[in-house]
């Protein structure tokens, strides 16, 4: 069985979840920030093992595509970011309000 990707700062360690790539990406600087979905602490264990910050936004606050689709019901998406500030302008710009799908 095979893991990863690996702990920014201690390879040997794993950072969990299904969004560790993009908290590891984030905590390496690759990227400002990323996109992850959260069903069960996906975006917030990778995160905080990774010393980056996962937000995860609430139902609603952000539009899905085919939102009908059932897995959409237990899903949250939110942005990782190096810091809470950034965090707060993607989580803004994902929940414009003039994309907004009722649930």
């Amino acid at each position: 069985w095979a893991q990863g990707p690996l702990n920014a700062y201690d390879p040997t360690r794993y950072t969990g979840g299904s969004s560790s790539g993009p908290a590891t990406g984030v905590a390496l600087g690759l990227f400002p920030f990323a996109i992850g979905f959260d069903g069960g602490g996906s975006i917030r264990d990778p995160s905080s093992w990774s010393g980056v910050v996962g937000t995860v936004a609430t139902f609603g606050a952000v539009r899905y595509e085919n939102a009908e689709t059932e897995i959409f019901t237990t899903l949250h998406c939110g942005p990782i970011t190096t810091n809470v500030a950034d965090a707060a302008i993607v989580l803004e710009v994902m929940a414009n309000t003039k994309n907004k799908v009722s649930r």
